[in-house]
Order: structure tokens, then C-alpha cells, then sequence
């Protein structure tokens, strides 16, 4: 049985996109069968499920906030709803409206924030950095990778992280380098040199992986 991958895959099987064919992955996982490819499909689609039940809890909790909420009700709201926007980037299919909506609802949150914070100037700070921190990590979420790496549960383990990151053009891993420590960056640099050699010596010419481990190289 042929099973094609999706259009508008979510984290699970859009891994199983990265593995497929791919010489940068071991070969025991370079071909995804079909029962595989389908249950991704479904773990990611069960994903999307619950995903719509807590939008719209969330929904109904910014609606019926009361002026005078309790901070520690406010703050877990808004917990919720970055949570939410971003899972959204990692499930299957166009979930952009429901992160507009994801975004209306911050704002309102943020409205009854920065209400309580008052005249106090330490607190306005803090939210104004918190703002800032949250804008650069929106702009991080624009590449699905990101969110792929973010879940609870990644299906990238940390032995697939650097062919993942391997496989990605440069672009993009210039942001998603910027999750990574300095360590990090160093381990994964003499590991992605130590794989890319050895593909080299079994005949495999594969530019696109040495620009982004040139990239890792020249950052360190």
C-alpha cells in the first residue's frame, strides 16, 4: 500500500518527511513505511482535536475574564495562549486564522496586565521586556522546525537533531542556532563534520548540508 505524505503535514509525520530518502539520516530510518506515515497522521490529527477543545476553553475564559481578575488567573491565561499559538505551527493543515484569533485574545489578556501593573514602573518594565522576548520568539515560530522542536513531546530525538538541522536551508538554521548554547553549537558542529566527511568518503556530494555546516563552523 502507497501512502503519500500530506500537503500540510503536522510535526510527526513532517519529520517522517525529513527521514524520507534522506542520506543524512541512518539508513534503518531513511524510509518511513505506510503504517508509519498513517500513524503519524492520526497522533498528529488526534493533536488537532484537542487542540480545537482548548481554544475554545480559552476562548471562554478571556470572555468572561472580570476586570478585577485575579493575577495568577491572568498569567496562566496567558501561559495558555502562547501554548496554544505554538502548537498551532505544529499541527496538520492552515491553522493562521485560529492564530489570529490566538492573537486577539493575548491582547486582551495583556490589556487586564498591564491594567494591574498600574503606575508601577519595575512591573511595566518587566512587561515591556517580556513583550520583546515574545516578539523575537514569534518571529522564530515563522520556521516549523521551531515548533517541531518546541512540543512536549518532539518526534525529532536528540540523536535526529543534527541531521534535522543538516537537512534545513541555511536560513533557518541560522535562526533555530540561536536555541542552542555555545556547547551545544560545538558538539553538533564536530558531530555534523565527523558525518559529513564520512559521507564525503561513501561518494555522496551533498552541498546544501556543508553550507549549513559551514554556517555552524564560522559561528564558533
Amino acid at each position: 500500500m502507497e501512502v503519500k505524505f500530506s500537503e500540510l503535514p503536522g510535526s510527526r509525520e513532517r519529520h517522517l518527511q525529513r527521514r524520507d530518502g534522506n542520506l543524512l539520516f541512518p539508513e534503518s530510518v531513511r524510509n518511513p513505511d505506510p503504517a508509519e506515515i498513517l500513524a503519524a497522521r492520526q497522533a498528529d490529527a488526534a493533536d488537532a482535536d484537542r487542540f480545537v477543545e482548548e481554544l475554545q476553553s480559552a476562548l471562554e475564559q478571556a470572555v468572561s475574564l472580570p476586570p478585577n481578575a485575579e493575577s495568577d488567573v491572568v498569567l496562566k491565561l496567558r501561559g495558555d495562549i502562547e501554548r496554544l499559538y505554538e502548537q498551532s505551527i505544529a499541527l496538520p493543515g492552515d491553522h493562521s486564522n485560529e492564530r489570529n484569533g490566538l492573537q486577539k485574545l493575548y491582547e486582551v489578556v495583556m490589556r487586564a496586565v498591564r491594567g494591574a501593573a498600574g503606575d508601577d514602573r519595575l512591573a511595566m518594565k518587566e512587561l515591556e521586556d517580556a513583550e520583546a522576548a515574545r516578539a523575537l520568539h514569534l518571529k522564530l515560530l515563522e520556521y516549523p522546525l521551531v515548533a517541531d522542536l518546541l512540543q512536549p513531546e518532539s518526534p525529532i530525538g536528540e540523536d535526529e537533531l543534527l541531521p534535522t538541522l543538516l537537512s534545513e536551508p541555511v536560513e533557518v538554521v541560522k535562526a533555530v542556532l540561536t536555541m542552542f548554547d555555545q556547547d551545544q553549537q560545538v558538539v553538533l558542529q564536530q558531530h555534523g563534520r565527523e558525518l559529513m566527511e564520512r559521507l564525503k568518503a561513501e561518494g555522496h556530494d551533498l552541498p546544501d548540508a556543508w553550507a549549513v555546516l559551514a554556517l555552524l563552523e564560522h559561528r564558533l
